[in-house]
């Protein structure tokens, strides 16, 4: 949430902080209060049934990609051929409007892996794509130790860090 909070150029978003009330597992002091409050009062979060947000734990693939396809017009053109993802899936639309977008692909084996914890790196590159940021336009160096230049995500890691606008 946090990252794409940061992204949003919304001087008033800080004041929509107060929203977290909603959620009996959110408090003030938290480091996502803020994204979560701006972006509850967005419409983008509703939380769990049970009044929780759960903002320590995981996010799954689906969650993440349902988050993300709410910053634009579905795009439900076409079909998706993830072998674990068929119509009665609850992310359904938002899995296919990201894939119509170019932000996600699967992986090798032909699925989507929906329930799976999303990386940090699948993210940046989602978000990335989501901003039409390409190797092109990276600039700026690594400082992040990690990293070693081979790793399929590194050129995304490099841009989300340094940034490219």
């Amino acid at each position: 949430m946090v990252m794409f909070y940061n992204l949003v150029l919304d001087e008033n978003k800080a004041s929509y902080a107060q929203e977290i009330s909603k959620f009996s597992d959110v408090d003030a002091g938290q480091l996502y209060s803020a994204a979560v409050g701006y972006f509850v009062e967005a419409g983008f979060l509703s939380g769990y049934p049970d009044g929780t947000f759960k903002g320590n734990n995981p996010i799954t693939r689906a969650e993440f990609v349902t988050i993300a396809s709410k910053f634009i017009e579905l795009n439900l053109n076409g079909d998706i051929s993830f072998s674990d993802v068929d119509s009665s899936h609850w992310a359904y639309d938002s899995i296919k409007s990201a894939f119509n977008n170019g932000w996600i692909l699967g992986y090798p084996d032909g699925m989507f892996a929906p329930g799976k914890d999303i990386t940090r790196a699948e993210a940046a590159v989602i978000i990335n794509k989501m901003l039409g940021w390409t190797t092109a336009a990276q600039t700026g160096d690594s400082s992040i130790t990690d990293l070693n230049g081979d790793e399929w995500y590194y050129d995304d890691v490099i841009m989300a860090a340094n940034g490219v606008i």
